[in-house]
């Protein structure tokens, strides 16, 4: 009779618990998609840190666009990598760029703000990197 009493109120939780979840509007989470990476860029900005002192983005001086095809194909209008790879070192996303049949091979540490592609060239002891931006479209406006 006792382990009855003590069923009792735990049924009664349970109960309340279901009733509580049927109240509620389901939850709906958007993840928003990851950006994406394909197709070209054109260089904006560069940094390259002497050691000391406040690291500041200058802008290009020269027209450098870069391109990441499917199949893993890579483009640029300067170098001679023409292909890449994606790959993960903790939290970060590490892109390596390679010429097909060569064993050199330069690593960078890849982020993307929407239109904007930062890369940051891990070989750079004090520190240097990159940034790409979206070319924009022309349209005509009628």
């Amino acid at each position: 009779m006792k382990r009855v009493l003590y069923l009792l109120p735990i049924l009664g939780l349970l109960m309340s618990a279901c009733l509580k979840e049927q109240d509620k509007e389901p939850e709906i989470v958007v993840c928003p998609g990851n950006p994406s990476w394909d197709g070209p860029w054109q260089l904006h900005s560069y940094w390259a840190s002497p050691g000391a002192g406040p690291v500041s983005w200058t802008p290009a001086t020269e027209k450098v666009t870069i391109q990441f095809e499917p199949d893993f194909l890579f483009s640029s209008t300067s170098g001679n990598q023409d292909r890449f790879l994606v790959a993960s070192r903790g939290t970060e996303t590490l892109l390596k760029l390679y010429k097909q049949g060569n064993t050199d091979t330069s690593v960078f540490i890849i982020n993307i703000d929407r239109d904007t592609l930062y890369l940051h060239n891990i070989a750079c002891i004090e520190g240097c990197a990159e940034k790409y931006i979206r070319p924009t479209q022309n349209s005509v406006v009628k």
